[in-house]
C-alpha cells in the first residue's frame, strides 16, 4: 500500500506562503493612498471644554495646553464674546487651572483661547475685553499668581 508524503514537504504549501506574503504587499500598497485620505479627512481627536451659552447652545472652547488645536488647518475671523464672555470665563478660570485675560492681537501673552465649530474642523480667537464682553482684545490663559 502506499502512503502520502508528509504535508510540510509539498511546494504547494511554499507557493501558498510566498503568495500569501506578495498579497499582503499588493494590499497594503493599494490601499495605503486610501487610508492616508481618509485620515486626513478626519479631524483631529480633541476634547475640547463644553460651554453652554445664554441660549442653552453648547459651544466648544479650547486652546494649546489642552488639545492640538494647531492640527485645525482653517481658523475664521475672530468673533466678539458679546454675553457668553462671562460664562466662558468662569469655566475657564474653573476647569483650566489658569486665569482668563485679555490682551491686544499684536501683544499676545498666554495661551489664545480657541472656540471650535460643532464638527472641530474650524477654529477661530475669541474677541472681547469690556465689562459686556465685546471688545477688540484676544481671550487667553495666564498663570495664576
Amino acid at each position: 500500500m502506499w502512503s502520502l508524503p508528509a504535508l510540510s514537504s509539498l511546494p504547494w504549501e511554499r507557493i501558498l506562503g510566498v503568495a500569501t506574503i506578495l498579497g499582503g504587499i499588493a494590499a497594503i500598497v493599494y490601499f495605503r493612498d486610501k487610508i492616508v485620505a481618509w485620515r486626513r479627512q478626519r479631524p483631529p481627536r480633541l476634547t475640547p471644554l463644553v460651554v453652554v451659552d445664554g441660549n442653552g447652545s453648547r459651544r466648544f472652547v479650547t486652546w494649546r495646553g489642552r488639545d492640538p488645536v494647531h492640527l485645525i488647518d482653517h481658523e475664521e475671523p475672530p468673533r466678539q464674546l458679546g454675553g457668553f464672555s462671562a460664562p466662558v470665563c468662569d469655566a475657564l478660570r474653573r476647569d483650566s487651572g489658569f486665569e482668563p485675560q485679555f490682551n491686544l492681537p499684536d501683544q499676545i501673552r498666554g495661551e489664545v483661547v480657541y472656540e471650535l465649530s460643532p464638527d472641530f474642523r474650524a477654529k477661530w480667537r475669541l474677541l472681547g475685553g469690556m465689562g459686556d464682553g465685546s471688545g477688540s482684545q484676544v481671550l487667553v490663559l495666564v498663570p495664576r499668581p
